[in-house]
């Protein structure tokens, strides 16, 4: 998988954002998903957040992408989801979900990765 690629430009080995997308909201639910996407964060009413427009922006794709990257390295979604909540040492003792949720390029995102390589 190329995450480091161009967002919107699926390669051969890389799922198309929908797939990524439905994943993500069947593994982590679609709360986690609105939290990791920035739901809420730029002082925007949360009524009007809305999955779609989200997903569609570069720095969305790049943060469902990396929360797919983290997935596929656990044996079920629970153990990912709790992962992501749960603070982290290799991150400063911030949960993962924050930093994906406050990352804005993939340089900022890659520790979240890294992390969910180590053994836990």
């Amino acid at each position: 998988m190329t995450l480091l690629g161009e967002p919107g430009t699926a390669t051969s080995e890389e799922p198309a954002l929908t797939e990524v997308r439905d994943e993500c909201v069947a593994a982590f639910g679609p709360d986690l998903v609105a939290y990791l996407l920035g739901a809420g964060s730029n002082g925007r009413p949360l009524r009007t957040w809305r999955l779609a427009e989200a997903a569609a922006t570069r720095i969305g794709e790049l943060r469902l992408r990396a929360a797919h990257v983290v997935l596929a390295q656990f044996k079920d979604p629970e153990h990912a989801r709790a992962w992501l909540r749960r603070p982290n040492p290799d991150l400063g003792r911030q949960p993962p979900a924050d930093v994906l949720r406050t990352a804005t390029t993939m340089r900022g995102m890659l520790p979240v990765i890294e992390a969910a390589e180590l053994p836990t």
